[in-house]
């Protein structure tokens, strides 16, 4: 999303605002990339548009425009539902493919489900494991830097249902709530309301109601931090256990493009247009400038990311390399005959590297 300044254009709605602008409208924008990153297509949406209402239409213009035969679509678990993923499988059309990932409930959902074959024992923070069930593969991941992130997450949760259940406590305690099916309604509301319902025990009755954590069972899901899933249609024969999982954090791809859009190299917020085509336009031209970026990031790619203990000037970001070439290529005018001639200055050697990366001659 990138959020607006004004309130006339047409196209522009209050949605989920990333950007963290309150009471700012918004368009939303997608972006269709290929898997070195390169962007392909994109189409701006109204700024109340959810991302996965966008992604069976994104496919049929795939289909459509492109002509594409063999797909693979990867998306992340926010835009490839489970109700996208059934409308995908469903589907009268040619068999698309897809790559995504599953949300913690659903992870959980499948863990508790006895008939399927996903179990925690199965997760294994040393490397890749997979199993497959109902013509999906399953590919189980553990990222160690998320490790910490999850047991946070989940210590918060399971105190704001404490949180919970203690004022159900109270109240029951109080007198104020006395007979069992109203002190079930209480508490059910709030037991599984973060999914934390399987690490509490509870015992109620008329007038009575208790608690505690269940710290086995606690301490047996902590196996589960920093461990991901990824849920593919694509058979092993197609894409390997690794190039699953490479094909999915590909879509990092696409949010540095965002990123580079919204934050580093260019800024396409805020939008101060009004007219719906002049805001297609900055946005198109936003990403035809980022595509400028992701070609020369690949051409200059020996040069940037110096050693940061190296004093040499040379190739530290795309800045420095376009500061450079505005310093180093010079042309002027003189005059020969009275007829002017524009002459390319001499180049220094650093300026002849980036014009021999850039290939030109």
């Amino acid at each position: 999303s990138s959020y607006f300044e004004g309130q006339n254009c047409p196209l522009a709605a209050f949605g989920y605002n990333r950007d963290g602008k309150k009471g700012k409208k918004q368009i939303v924008i997608g972006l269709l990339a290929n898997s070195e990153g390169r962007p392909l297509a994109l189409r701006v949406f109204n700024g109340n548009t959810r991302d996965d209402t966008t992604v069976v239409g994104w496919l049929d213009r795939l289909r459509d425009q492109f002509g594409a035969q063999d797909l693979v679509f990867v998306g992340d678990r926010g835009m490839v539902t489970s109700s996208i993923r059934r409308a995908i499988d469903e589907s009268d059309r040619e068999r698309i493919e897809y790559i995504t990932a599953l949300t913690r409930r659903e992870i959980m959902d499948r863990l508790d489900d006895d008939g399927h074959p996903l179990q925690l024992g199965l997760f294994d923070h040393r490397g890749l494991a997979e199993i497959e069930h109902d013509g999906q593969r399953h590919v189980l991941c553990f990222n160690p830097e998320k490790q910490s992130e999850d047991c946070e997450t989940r210590n918060r949760l399971l105190d704001k249902t404490e949180e919970k259940l203690r004022m159900v406590e109270r109240n029951v305690a109080g007198g104020r709530w006395r007979k069992q099916k109203v002190i079930a309604a209480r508490f059910h509301r709030w037991l599984d309301h973060w999914n934390m319902g399987r690490f509490f025990e509870v015992e109620y009755g008329p007038g009575t109601f208790s608690f505690r954590r269940d710290e086995e069972k606690i301490r047996e899901w902590e196996r589960l931090d920093g461990c991901y899933v990824i849920l593919t249609t694509v058979k092993s024969d197609k894409l390997g256990t690794e190039d699953v999982r490479d094909h999915y954090k590909s879509l990092s791809q696409v949010e540095q493009a965002f990123r580079t859009m919204k934050t580093t190299d260019q800024f396409i917020r805020p939008i101060r247009h009004w007219a719906p085509d002049n805001v297609r336009g900055h946005v198109f031209m936003c990403m035809l400038a980022y595509l400028v970026i992701w070609e020369a990031r690949g051409r200059f790619s020996g040069l940037l990311g110096r050693d940061p203990r190296s004093h040499e000037c040379e190739g530290d970001s795309l800045r420095e390399i376009w500061a450079a070439l505005a310093e180093g290529v010079k042309v002027g005018t003189i005059r020969i005959g009275g007829q002017p001639i524009r002459q390319l200055a001499p180049l220094n050697s650093y300026t002849r590297k980036l014009l021999a990366a850039a290939e030109c001659s």
